[in-house]
C-alpha cells in the first residue's frame, strides 16, 4: 500500500480587512515623523473592520500609538458634552464623513 501525504494548500489570496467594510488601509504617509504615530499599514493587527477594539492602551506609556488612528478620532469625538460615551454615534459620524470625503474628492486613498 502506498502512503499518501497531504500537501499544505496555500491560500489563493490574502484577506485584508477594510475600514467600515468600504475603505482599504492603503494610506500613504510622506511625513517621516507621522509614520510611527499613525500605525495604519505597518501591521495587520492595526487594521480592523470597526474602530472599536476595546483595548486598554493607557496601561503603559506610548501604547496609545498602537491604537488604530480612526479609533483615536472616534474616542476624541465622544469626550465632552451630551454625546459622551456614545461610541456608535461617533463611529457613524466618522463613517459618514469618510463617505462625504469620498464623494467630493472621488478618491479611495487618504494621504497625509
Amino acid at each position: 500500500m502506498a502512503e499518501t501525504v497531504a500537501q499544505p494548500v496555500e491560500a489563493a489570496h490574502t484577506f485584508a480587512p477594510k475600514l467600515f467594510n468600504k475603505w482599504s488601509y492603503d494610506v500613504t504617509v510622506s511625513d517621516i515623523s507621522l509614520k510611527e504615530l499613525l500605525a495604519i499599514n505597518s501591521k495587520l493587527k492595526y487594521q480592523v473592520f470597526l474602530p472599536h477594539t476595546a483595548g486598554r492602551y493607557q496601561i503603559k506609556p506610548f501604547r496609545k500609538i498602537q491604537c488604530p488612528i480612526v479609533e483615536r478620532l472616534v474616542c476624541c469625538m465622544m469626550q465632552h458634552g451630551k454625546n459622551s460615551g456614545k461610541k456608535l454615534l461617533a463611529m457613524r459620524v466618522v463613517e459618514e464623513a469618510f463617505e462625504i470625503i469620498h464623494l467630493l474628492t472621488e478618491r479611495t486613498q487618504f494621504k497625509y
